[in-house]
């Protein structure tokens, strides 16, 4: 037996679960069940291929100030300041610990924040580019349909109740 610590362990118990409750429920095909088994193999084969990384604090303090300030302009360099890191430095552990760059993940947050804001149907999609933080609208709108994939008109009319 052994024991090593990994990063992902809510992940693989999400997949535990959900061939747990597949097999009590008996209603996915065997085929499917045994399809989620290998995924989950493959997931535990990463997690222990992948050397563990403890989450430095400085990048667990940078990630929750983003967290709070993503539509802010100078986000990212203030982030960078409270590790008192160079940039790159700060890429490259941000990466590490969160699988995605600054940049990405900035944006990720704030594509989700503009979907909360295409539900109030009277704010217009420049306002909510702007309140997104966004510089521009063409910009909002390539970096929305690029992670949506559908532009952010089309994804306010689906979302009409």
């Amino acid at each position: 037996s052994f024991c090593k610590k990994v990063n992902n362990t809510d992940d693989i118990v999400k997949k535990i679960k959900k061939i747990e409750n597949a097999w009590l429920q008996k209603e996915d095909s065997e085929l499917s069940m045994l399809s989620e088994f290998y995924s989950l193999c493959n997931m535990i084969n990463k997690s222990y291929n992948t050397p563990y990384t403890p989450k430095d604090k400085r990048i667990m303090s940078a990630k929750e100030y983003i967290d709070l300030h993503f539509k802010e302009k100078n986000c990212l360099s203030s982030a960078i300041e409270i590790c008192q890191i160079t940039q790159r430095r700060f890429n490259d552990i941000f990466k590490v610990h969160f699988g995605t760059t600054p940049n990405s993940y900035i944006i990720s947050k704030k594509i989700e924040y503009s979907k909360q804001l295409l539900s109030l149907n009277y704010l217009s999609i420049a306002d909510i580019s702007e309140m997104s933080g966004f510089c521009d609208v063409y910009y909002f709108s390539k970096m929305f349909k690029q992670e949506v994939g559908i532009n952010p008109g089309e994804f306010r009319k689906g979302n009409i109740i």
